[in-house]
């Protein structure tokens, strides 16, 4: 840390060592430099309570139009918290977005629909999604995302992870897929029935995890980080992502499906690990206990799957 520090802020080893001690006062300039590197608010370099109580300071980070650009700061962020042995503590009110890259099909279409309904890429207007040719296609757009999703997939699966999800926790990703078929996005119906039996591939994925109570990604038998997963029924959830580590406590608020807002002021994270926990404590544990809550979770997403499978089917 001595020697990163010294080459960022451009001062010799010895002048670190006095700004540690507290010998010698860290400018504002290195604040912001430190700040931006290290990806912290300035919350985690102030040390002023009263000040951390009364507001709140949050890196907005929003990614324009590039799917690369978004595939770049969640890679970063897991490599971070990998390297910190961090754990993660989510609720999601939607499927969070790491399980898409699981399977390359979903993580097309998921980029296919972010790209042409969210970004506006005028360029897929004349290419219907079919799953083979937008693969192509999208590599060609946004160069190296294919080299993203194996990266990002087994960094998410070494975090020890607890997850907070209900009924409604696919609800919207099954909506894109019901949007996209409704507005002529698929190329025939056959792709899009293909999206919803990956999606279902995907939830079996999950629950075979929930029976385990650890992560793997293609061998069962080659398992990575924990993997707490609780059933709420009554309580409403957002998407919020609490990182901890041993040098940095993070808070993630997503929002417009995408965007973040990041924070690392500790009251601010204590005050939504509390709300967290005490959710946690009202939700029933379905990782390798809880077998009959477990299954009609899953068995509620299946059937909505099911129904939305039907309406294509039908239409």
């Amino acid at each position: 840390m001595i020697e990163e520090l010294s080459d960022l802020l451009s001062v010799s080893t010895d002048s670190i060592y006095r700004r540690v001690r507290g010998e010698t006062a860290i400018t504002l300039e290195e604040m912001v430099l430190i700040s931006n590197h290290f990806q912290l608010s300035l919350d985690a370099i102030l040390s002023n309570s009263a000040l951390q109580d009364s507001s709140v300071s949050f890196r907005f980070q929003n990614f324009g139009k590039s799917v690369e650009d978004y595939l770049e700061f969640m890679l970063k962020e897991l490599q971070f918290a990998n390297a910190d042995k961090s754990s993660i503590i989510l609720t999601a009110k939607d499927l969070p977005s790491f399980y898409f890259f699981m399977f390359p099909e979903l993580l097309i279409f998921k980029s296919y629909f972010y790209a042409r309904v969210l970004w506006d890429a005028d360029v897929l207007e004349a290419h219907p999604f079919d799953i083979e040719k937008s693969s192509r296609l999208l590599s060609t757009i946004f160069a190296g995302i294919h080299d993203f999703a194996p990266k990002i997939i087994l960094a998410y699966q070494h975090l020890n992870s607890s997850e907070v999800w209900n009924d409604n926790t696919l609800d919207g990703h099954l909506n894109h897929i019901l949007y996209s078929w409704q507005s002529g996005f698929f190329a025939d119906k056959k792709n899009a029935i293909q999206i919803l039996n990956k999606t279902q591939d995907l939830l079996n994925h999950i629950k075979k995890q929930a029976v385990t109570g650890s992560k793997f990604y293609n061998k069962e038998d080659q398992t990575f980080g924990n993997f707490e997963l609780y059933y709420s029924e009554g309580l409403q959830l957002e998407n919020t992502i609490l990182l901890d580590s041993s040098t940095t406590k993070k808070t993630y608020l997503i929002y417009n499906t995408g965007d973040y807002l990041l924070t690392s002021n500790a009251a601010f994270y204590d005050r939504t690990h509390n709300y967290m926990e005490n959710m946690k404590m009202k939700s029933s544990l379905i990782s390798k206990v809880g077998e009959k809550e477990r299954n009609r979770l899953f068995m509620k997403i299946s059937e909505k799957i099911e129904k939305t499978k039907q309406r294509i089917e039908l239409s």
